[in-house]
């Protein structure tokens, strides 16, 4: 589990690699082989295994751009007397996974999974109540890495445009 966070699901990022998620959930391009692109993209908080749960991009021998989808779901429904995510939480996590880097997950300190955020957010404390400042929200766009970002759809299935910049 996350140690009684909002969601007990586990990143996807830890997913792959424990192979707890199938290939077939995972979108996985390089940065090079990259064309624009709109993936139906499925909540990795819904306990489901329908269509599409994470995009995988990468963009070195050792980075990986992961890009996931979170909404209130089963495992963010507070789920064993844990808090949950707030009413009507929704859209893409973002994330650059650093391979070179085994120590730890916090940025702050040389972290190797850093959260891409939308120009003008602070990282701050991840908590409930600012969790949805680290998500791209419909309409918006983040651009990291030379890669554009769009929620272009929330719904049941996310509709993400990814496009090489």
């Amino acid at each position: 589990t996350n140690q009684s966070g909002a969601s007990l699901v586990l990143s996807s990022w830890d997913q792959s690699i424990l192979d707890w998620q199938r290939e077939n959930e995972i979108y996985c391009v390089s940065r090079e082989n990259l064309n624009s692109s709109q993936i139906p993209l499925n909540s990795i908080d819904n306990d489901d295994s329908l269509g599409t749960k994470s995009i995988f991009i990468k963009i070195s021998s050792h980075e990986v751009i992961v890009i996931e989808s979170r909404r209130n779901g089963y495992w963010s429904s507070g789920l064993g007397g844990n808090y949950g995510f707030p009413p009507k939480l929704e859209g893409l996590l973002v994330y650059k996974v650093d391979t070179s880097i085994d120590v730890n997950r916090v940025s702050d300190l040389g972290g190797f999974a850093v959260l891409q955020l939308m120009p003008g957010t602070k990282l701050g404390n991840y908590s409930r109540q600012n969790l949805s400042s680290f998500l791209v929200k419909q309409g918006q766009t983040l651009e990291t890495s030379g890669i554009a970002i769009s929620l272009v759809k929330s719904g049941t299935f996310d509709s993400v445009q990814i496009t090489k910049v």
